[in-house]
């Protein structure tokens, strides 16, 4: 009898810690993140891209405890990336930084792609990028008016160069060059740095450039910055005007966004963009954006898979118009 009463006493015990320990291991297995994050980044090191990646980390590790590590992934105009994320398993412990490229452009640009943007879905959108037409000091032409006289005066003379097939930097080229009807040539390279390192060496003539490695260089004295996308000059440069003013045509947005893959829970988004989004609104952390040329643009989930869409529209049209193409 005595060792029944222990056998009940000792069933019930059991139970009601089970009873008592269920609800603390599901809310430990459900914590997220409960381990590192990866974040891809489909640049080299050094760029601006790189850069916006390494910033986001160090936020959303202070905020949520855990780490959040970067993995560079350049090629294929940002699409390796973007395929590496895509079959990512979706459980928010993958994320990428995805670029106006990665969504609006290159799925379209690329016609043997495997890649469709519905493979991945929106966490945050980060901001509006600045890119500065910059050519080296010596080059004769100091205006986006007298470029375009100078290419046209000497067809097929002049080059530029792009951090990629695909990149905002390169169709924003492409448009001037198809609008304008200018005979000039594209320059490809792995990512922004390798890009302006050319530029300056003399082996190309002019390009779009990220904001945070050319201001460095433009303030030396080391390249020359015609315009600036965007509407309004930046307040490093004041001088140097927005490209829109002289070709309306070029009124285009580059953008920064941070993307899961498609199936990713609806909570883990949530609270990455809960996270990112508070970020994005201290005046602090907004200073270290837009000192690497990036003007924070909050968004909540749903208004950014909206804007998605509508923006790999308008970036369709403009790819067909400048008659672009990659095998």
């Amino acid at each position: 009898m005595p060792s029944a009463q222990f056998s009940r006493r000792t069933l019930l015990a059991s139970t009601a810690l089970f009873m008592l320990a269920g609800p603390l291991a599901r809310g430990a297995s459900t914590r997220y993140p409960a381990r590192p994050v990866t974040i891809v980044v489909p640049f080299p090191p050094g760029g601006l891209t790189d850069n916006l990646g390494r910033l986001i980390a160090d936020q959303l590790s202070a905020k949520t405890k855990q780490s959040f590590i970067v993995e560079n992934k350049p090629g294929a105009g940002t699409l390796l990336a973007a395929l590496q994320v895509a079959h990512s398993k979706p459980d928010g412990y993958t994320l990428m930084v995805a670029t106006t490229t990665t969504l609006s452009i290159s799925p379209t640009l690329y016609k043997r792609t495997s890649f469709k943007p519905d493979q991945l879905t929106g966490v945050a959108m980060l901001g509006n990028v600045t890119l500065i037409l910059v050519t080296r000091p010596d080059f004769p032409a100091d205006t986006p008016t007298q470029l375009v006289a100078l290419v046209k005066q000497h067809p097929g003379k002049y080059t530029f160069a792009s951090p990629g097939n695909g990149t905002g930097h390169h169709l924003m080229m492409e448009l001037l060059k198809a609008h304008e009807k200018l005979d000039m040539q594209h320059i490809p390279f792995q990512g922004s740095v390798a890009a302006m390192t050319s530029l300056m060496s003399g082996n190309v003539d002019f390009m779009f450039l990220d904001a945070s490695i050319a201001t460095p260089q433009i303030q030396a004295g080391k390249l020359k910055a015609l315009a600036v996308s965007g509407s309004e000059p930046l307040d490093t440069l004041p001088k140097v005007p927005p490209i829109m003013n002289t070709f309306p045509f070029m009124n285009l947005d580059i953008w920064q966004s941070i993307m899961a893959p498609a199936g990713t829970p609806k909570d883990a988004i949530e609270l990455l963009n809960r996270d990112i989004n508070a970020s994005l609104q201290l005046p602090s952390f907004r200073k270290k954006l837009a000192d690497i040329g990036l003007l924070a643009r909050p968004m909540e989930v749903s208004a950014l898979n909206s804007f998605l869409k509508k923006d790999e529209a308008s970036w369709g049209s403009i790819i067909k118009e400048s008659g672009s193409q990659v095998d």
